[in-house]
């Protein structure tokens, strides 16, 4: 019987994950299975199975009272079926064919009971305990199969059909003994007697000689099968087709038969021909002499080679014909993935080749720097150094040793001693943005002089960065500290992408498993769909257009920056989840959003004017070493350990406090905008999932892995 119970709520459901009110029967003296099916979410919400594969044991038992003083009305300690736990499914046998069960019922059609279900763990501790209101009912409905006592008045045996000693019911229900006698076989010569009676004790019996199945060719001797011997197989005498008399001698007698055949050869039924011959031999075909002329094949070596070589037929070899080997032809040799002459190659490029994801790529270009002079304060006048992963520049006075910083913020340059400036009229000194020269102060005052902001270059070498993997159990893994000094030549690397550290062999097969456990929303984004493929409904707005198509190897939507996508999950995530999405905005996108909850916050976009990365709002701010002019996957984890975690193409490149998400539960959400209709998404977006729970940093790295753009 199957059941269903919703252990979010913990009441009773239908297949459906309906509420129901109706209460499981069992009857005395049935021996039932119950399949119990447990959902969880809300009834009603759609059917969500519970992984129950944790729990290492479980028991069992229904009684309508619990004060412990009697036994149970059934109890099952073991053989519960759990080979479906991790789909929420758990076999429970039970036996109400027990005195306690008849005495329970006695005098009633039927009592109130409980069923307790106990899951324990490795140490016999109970870690989940179950209870359902049951039905224990006094008689058997015969119409569900259930195990019916037994009707003596079916019993056909009397004392002569049952062993001596031993006891029955009768028809009429007398416990009756008995007296079948136990005999003993008895054998003289080869005859053997067994006297009516029971037999508890095997018997063999050999009569003669056992004589396996045999062909039996004839010779000039007999061939004697003895006397008394059993034949366990078939005695085959063999015959002989040419056992006729034109073959026989004439005179002599074979097998009864006399021979006719008086000598000479007999060439009536020959069928070779010249070109069976070799050249200068000769035979007699029918009578006549035939000499020889096929075509002679001398010695050869052949050699493989792409195409096939063939030995034509209807030739002699009158020398070897040798097919060269190579000791070299092994699967070591071979590339990975090719088959040369049956042996499958497993070589990837040299055991000692390293590859890394790359994080960032330098030359061969022109480095810029800026050197401010004349401003008023001297202190903060030299030379400011592009901060690696950052779009702001740096200058370190050796008088006081304060730190200064150089953006560019809306439409003017801007000095400040921080970079959390969050409006210009807070910055030591500002310029003005039709004249870069005319320097303002943060109180909107012109100091005097005026500074001069002058931008120079410097050369910089082919190197790049990248995390290195490596390959565990079958997986591979991204270490999460970029390693420096790579150099490239003639390839240069994308960012994201995969190569060998010399960059010349890009890897485009180093994938991970994506992660599926916990997967709530999953949109590819790679064709125009009104469904996602966990089932939800996408729903496009906004007065531009959505189209797809591959760029730089990744399937995508491209949004022209008046579109969007209305969805959401259906069940809220609660405050741990996980996004992923792939996303590239179009040069210049300002102010996009890629995603954001449907309250507007939390939410992924490219920020102000005049910055490079993207951005996490709120708290965060601009994302570490991420370039929203280039495909890059980002991976937001909230909350999982007191933090949100981001994550840029699997490393981890941002952490604060969750204090401010604790809010955030998941349900709907727009891809492509923020809000209504503010900052709609103007580039291409990819893949985008969310997960109701906290993926780990290898489940991160398998989702960044997923595709290796190539641009």
């Amino acid at each position: 019987m199957d059941l269903y119970y919703n252990l979010s709520r913990q009441v009773r459901v239908d297949a459906d994950n309906n509420q129901i009110s109706s209460k499981p029967t069992i009857y005395l003296a049935e021996k039932p299975t119950w399949n119990i099916h447990f959902y969880s979410g809300d009834p009603g919400s759609g059917v969500t199975a519970v992984d129950l594969s944790d729990i290492v044991t479980w028991r069992a038992a229904i009684d309508n009272d619990w004060t412990g003083s009697t036994d149970p009305i059934c109890r099952t300690i073991s053989g519960i079926d759990q080979t479906q736990a991790a789909d929420g499914i758990l076999g429970v046998p039970l036996n109400a064919n027990t005195q306690r069960c008849a005495s329970a019922v006695e005098g009633k059609q039927s009592v109130d009971a409980t069923f307790e279900l106990r899951g324990y763990d490795s140490n016999g501790t109970v870690v989940r305990i179950i209870q359902m209101d049951v039905i224990v009912h006094n008689t058997v409905d015969p119409s569900e199969s259930h195990e019916v006592p037994v009707d003596l008045s079916q019993t056909t045996a009397a004392a002569g059909d049952v062993l001596d000693g031993k006891k029955f019911f009768s028809a009429g229900g007398e416990l009756t003994t008995g007296s079948i006698q136990t005999v003993t076989p008895s054998q003289s010569g080869n005859v053997v007697t067994v006297p009516a009676g029971h037999i508890d004790e095997a018997l063999t019996i050999t009569v003669g000689t056992a004589v396996a199945a045999a062909t039996i060719t004839p010779g000039t001797s007999d061939q004697t099968i003895a006397a008394g011997s059993y034949l366990s197989g078939a005695q085959t005498i063999k015959g002989d087709a040419n056992l006729v008399s034109a073959n026989i001698a004439s005179g002599i007698t074979i097998f009864g038969i006399t021979g006719s055949h008086s000598g000479g050869t007999d060439t009536s039924d020959a069928n070779a021909t010249a070109a069976d011959i070799l050249p200068g031999k000769t035979a007699y075909v029918n009578g006549s002499k035939v000499t020889g002329s096929i075509t002679l094949k001398a010695a050869a070596t052949y050699t493989p080679t792409t195409s096939d070589q063939t030995i034509a037929a209807d030739q002699y070899l009158s020398g070897a014909q040798t097919v060269k080997g190579d000791a070299n032809l092994t699967a070591g040799n071979i590339k990975s993935g090719v088959t040369i002459f049956g042996v499958t190659g497993s070589h990837s490029g040299g055991s000692s080749m390293d590859f890394y994801k790359c994080a960032s790529v330098s030359g061969p270009y022109t480095a810029s720097y800026y050197t401010v002079s004349g401003a008023g304060t001297s202190d903060c006048n030299g030379r400011y150094d592009k901060v690696s992963g950052q779009s702001y520049y740096a200058y370190t006075s050796q008088n006081s040793g304060s730190t200064y910083y150089l953006f560019y913020q809306g439409d003017s340059w801007v000095i400040a001693t921080s970079t959390t400036i969050e409006d210009i009229w807070e910055a030591l000194y500002y310029t003005d943005w039709e004249d870069p020269t005319q320097m303002y102060t943060g109180e909107g005052e012109s100091p005097a002089p005026t500074f001069t902001l002058t931008e120079q270059a410097v050369d910089q070498p082919k190197t790049w960065t990248g995390y290195k993997a490596t390959l565990s159990n079958g997986k591979y893994t991204f270490a999460g500290t970029a390693t420096s000094g790579l150099e490239w030549t003639t390839v240069k690397p994308v960012v994201g992408a995969i190569y060998s550290e010399d960059a010349l062999i890009r890897a485009a097969t180093l994938k991970i498993e994506i992660p599926s456990s916990g997967l709530v929303f999953y949109a590819p984004l790679s064709a125009d769909s009104a469904t996602a493929q966990t089932g939800q409904t996408l729903t496009a707005g906004g007065e531009g257009s959505i189209t797809y198509a591959t760029h730089g190897g990744i399937p995508a939507a491209y949004f022209d920056g008046d579109a969007y996508i209305d969805t959401s999950i259906g069940t809220a995530t609660g405050t741990a989840w996980t996004l992923s999405i792939w996303a590239k905005a179009d040069t210049g996108a300002d102010n996009r959003t890629a995603w954001a909850a449907a309250a507007g916050d939390p939410m992924l976009w490219t920020g102000n004017a005049g910055r490079s990365t993207m951005e996490i709002y709120p708290t965060q701010g601009e994302i570490p070493d991420s370039d929203q002019n280039s495909w890059a996957h980002y991976a937001i984890i909230c909350c999982g350990d007191d933090n949100v975690r981001i994550y840029v193409d699997g490393i981890q490149k941002a952490s604060f406090s969750s204090s401010g998400w604790r809010n955030y539960s998941l349900n709907s959400f727009y891809i492509g905008r923020r809000g209504s209709s503010q900052s709609p998404w103007k580039g291409r977006l990819a893949s985008v999932r969310i997960y109701n729970r906290v993926l780990n940093e290898n489940e991160i790295a398998a989702l960044a892995s997923e595709f290796q753009p190539s641009a």
